[in-house]
């Protein structure tokens, strides 16, 4: 699944595409539970920091995070109660994130 999007085989093709699906899954701050929501943000930053001198790093990979391998790691991480708690909690965050920005959401 992941050497269509990243075009890499060979034997240890699919951990490296894992392990940088990973890297990108929490890269992306999103975490599964209100619990991990902390620890993933201090990760982000770190990671922003960590690359922010290696700007090629980030251009020269077309790694996409699909939602097939993005379901997988929120269910290591958490339940399915904590995954949809962070999702509701998400939703609402969005709609006053929008607010404060003065857009007019359609619910």
């Amino acid at each position: 699944m992941l050497e269509a999007v990243t075009g890499r085989t060979g034997p240890c093709a699919g951990a490296l595409q894992l392990a940088e699906a990973f890297e990108q899954y929490l890269f992306e701050n999103k975490a599964p539970s209100l619990e991990l929501r902390n620890t993933f943000a201090k990760f982000a930053t770190w990671l922003k920091q960590v690359y922010k001198s290696i700007k090629s790093f980030m251009a020269g990979r077309n790694l996409r995070v699909s939602d097939d391998i993005r379901q997988v790691f929120d269910r290591m991480l958490a339940t399915e109660e904590q995954i949809a708690e962070a999702e509701h909690v998400a939703r609402f965050e969005a709609v006053y994130r929008s607010a404060d920005e003065g857009h007019d959401i359609l619910l």
